[in-house]
């Protein structure tokens, strides 16, 4: 599906021209979602999040993201908060390439050699220090609504460019919408997150890249983590391209109502 929807692209585009997945501008051509001036935009927001490592998610070593999101009920709208949107949507098939890559260079940059931006064929050093990816999937409801899974989508991104093996590990039983849930109704429904019928022989041993799409109270991705880790993962990380303004709460934290959600 990953492929055939870049070989769409680059079919529309001889047809239609490219135009920016935030502003809506002619673009002259399709490499990035993103025309100039919104790039410029997505780089200041990128360098605003502080890109090192996290280690603040139960059960996961570390996580990754690439920005702050801030739902746009709260204030002005960002690139971050457009390019969610259309991830979530399916509204631009480039924005899951564009941010893929982007996850690939940062986790390079941590992981093999931070001295300078990867490019495309170093990002393949990876696979030799994780063995899976593995994406969270979501709930059967918003699956059916938008007819993609935006997670699945990067996880496949990721894999065609690092060369290592996309599975499919876990099965979603929900039919409720995270972001519309409390702390404790979060964890409550991840309760019915579940491994896959012999996941477990894939997850043994293995050094596990897990993805999701935004990191909030940080319950789902601990539920997938506590999974994997109970089937023999050596080591779990997180990748994630957006992160919301915010502490992620532990276990039996309260949520602070003047933080944004």
């Amino acid at each position: 599906m990953y492929g055939m929807m870049k070989a769409l692209n680059r079919m529309a585009s001889l047809v239609f021209p490219p135009r920016c997945a935030v502003c809506g501008s002619v673009m002259a051509e399709r490499d990035s979602p993103l025309c100039g001036r919104c790039m410029e935009r997505w780089l200041a927001e990128c360098a605003e999040y502080d890109g090192s490592p996290k280690a603040d998610i139960e059960g996961v070593k570390r996580s990754y993201h690439l920005a702050f999101y801030t739902p746009s009920r709260m204030g002005e709208r960002t690139v971050a908060d457009t390019l969610a949107y259309s991830m979530k949507s399916g509204g631009s098939g480039s924005v899951y390439p564009f941010l893929a890559r982007q996850m690939c260079q940062r986790l390079y940059m941590s992981a093999v050699d931070g001295r300078c931006e990867p490019k495309d064929e170093d990002l393949r050093r990876l696979a030799g220090f994780f063995d899976i990816v593995a994406y969270i999937p979501r709930s059967r409801k918003n699956a059916l609504r938008f007819g993609v899974d935006q997670s699945g989508m990067l996880a496949r991104g990721i894999s065609e460019l690092t060369g290592i093996p996309a599975a499919r590990l876990f099965v979603n039983a929900s039919d409720k919408t995270q972001h519309e849930l409390t702390e404790e109704e979060r964890r409550e429904n991840m309760s019915k997150l579940r491994l896959r019928k012999g996941a477990e022989d894939e997850i043994l041993g293995a050094r596990v890249i897990l993805i999701d799409d935004i990191v909030t109270t940080g319950a789902t991705v601990s539920s997938a983590a506590s999974l994997v880790a109970s089937a023999g993962a050596s080591e779990i990380i997180l990748t994630a391209p957006f992160r919301t303004r915010g502490k992620v709460q532990k276990h039996g934290e309260k949520r602070d109502p003047s933080e944004r959600a």
